[in-house]
């Protein structure tokens, strides 16, 4: 049975010299871009790519292996540390924050079988 959190993907975001990097830790996917917005889009737009081709695209064939590639752990403890710092905060307003952690929708299309 699936679970909620099983359509989740951790993320996180860190700004340096000016420039949003936005990285999704459980497909070992990242973007850029010059807003957080930005960086953000253009890691949703490539989750969703990555995910067609794996599932039902090009790639399908070594689909159990795209699927289970994560960030290497260095990543994950930046991720820990951003995690940390915003509890440390009691969640004041971060908009000014050069590293944001958050969470992606898993991308999932229903498929109709027609029938009720």
């Amino acid at each position: 049975m699936m679970r909620t959190n099983d359509l989740l993907l951790r993320c996180y975001a860190e700004r340096t010299d000016g420039v949003w990097s936005a990285i999704c830790l459980d497909l070992n996917l990242a973007s850029h871009g010059d807003t957080l917005a930005d960086a953000r889009s253009e890691l949703s737009e490539q989750i969703v790519s990555y995910l067609d081709d794996a599932l039902g695209g090009r790639d399908e064939a070594f689909s159990s292996e795209l699927l289970k590639r994560r960030a290497p752990l260095e990543f994950f403890f930046k991720d820990y540390r951003v995690r940390l710092i915003d509890r440390l905060r009691d969640h004041a307003d971060r908009t000014g924050s050069a590293c944001h952690s958050f969470l992606a929708t898993l991308p999932v299309r229903l498929q109709s079988s027609g029938s009720c």
